[in-house]
């Protein structure tokens, strides 16, 4: 869910792997080896989306940090009692601006699919990256670990089965053809998770240094909006009745960074 998710069980062995299709975080160190996987050339469509390396990194590494910036938080900060904190599970897009810096900024899915409607203000001259609709894979619950290469394999099955891709900007529609040739594969990479209340609790037992995780799944990077109001709607479906539809009105604001914008985490994972 190239919003974030979790809801589609990749599994092969022992324990059916739960996750999903997080559409958009973590705030583990990329401790990862960020050799790009191999992707296949990409279509642009007419300027709109950015095929190509920003600030360095492939897409593909963009993805990893992605999922970084996903599972950092908790939930609800103080966990389980205050208010939600976390960009996946964000009903109105108040969170939007936490652990975003650099030229690239992160949209969110949700973790259960379905639809929801977002406000949010960037800085002028950023990137977004929008995870149509995404699976990660790691080793949470299962006894034998998976190797990379199976994580990987288990991941590209999930993902094979997705049937409905969809993105417009300011009502201008990308054709779904163009979309689906926007398939990134991760590299090998390494999230952290709050010891409680985090992003992957609610459908397994997990905390602290994940490594190994793998993802895959349809993303598009979007070249710099101009300053005023836009609206996004993005998402996509798997031919199991998943699906997502992911609503961002968006503010550029022409004077920078929003007040509320915390770069703690990203700073660290960039430096990473």
């Amino acid at each position: 869910m190239a919003a974030s998710a979790k809801g589609l069980p990749v599994r092969s062995r022992a324990r059916a792997r739960r996750r999903a299709l997080v559409l958009s975080v973590t705030a583990g160190a990329l401790a990862l080896s960020l050799a790009a996987a191999p992707a296949a050339p990409a279509r642009s469509s007419a300027g709109l989306l950015v095929d190509g390396p920003v600030g360095n990194l492939s897409v593909s590494q963009w993805t990893a940090l992605w999922w970084q910036w996903a599972y950092a938080p908790p939930v609800h900060n103080p966990p389980f009692t205050g208010p939600i904190s976390n960009p996946l599970f964000d009903p109105t897009g108040a969170v939007c601006a936490v652990g975003q810096a650099g030229p690239v900024w992160f949209l969110a899915g949700t973790s259960t699919g379905g639809s929801v409607t977002r406000s949010c203000t960037v800085p002028a001259g950023v990137k977004l990256l929008i995870p149509l609709i995404n699976i990660e894979g790691d080793n949470i619950g299962v006894v034998p670990p998976f190797s990379p290469s199976e994580l990987r394999a288990a991941v590209a099955a999930g993902i094979d089965t997705v049937d409905e891709l969809h993105l417009s900007v300011d009502g201008r529609s990308v054709p779904s053809d163009v979309l689906f040739d926007h398939r990134v594969q991760s590299p090998v990479f390494a999230y952290g998770l709050p010891p409680q209340d985090n992003a992957v609790q609610g459908f397994e037992d997990g905390q602290g240094y994940i490594f190994p995780v793998v993802s895959d799944g349809y993303w598009v990077l979007l070249n710099p909006l101009p300053a005023g109001d836009h609206v996004i709607d993005f998402g996509g479906a798997f031919s199991s009745g998943f699906s997502l539809d992911i609503t961002y009105d968006l503010t550029v604001s022409p004077s920078g960074r929003p007040e509320a914008a915390s770069r703690s985490t990203r700073a660290r994972v960039t430096a990473a």
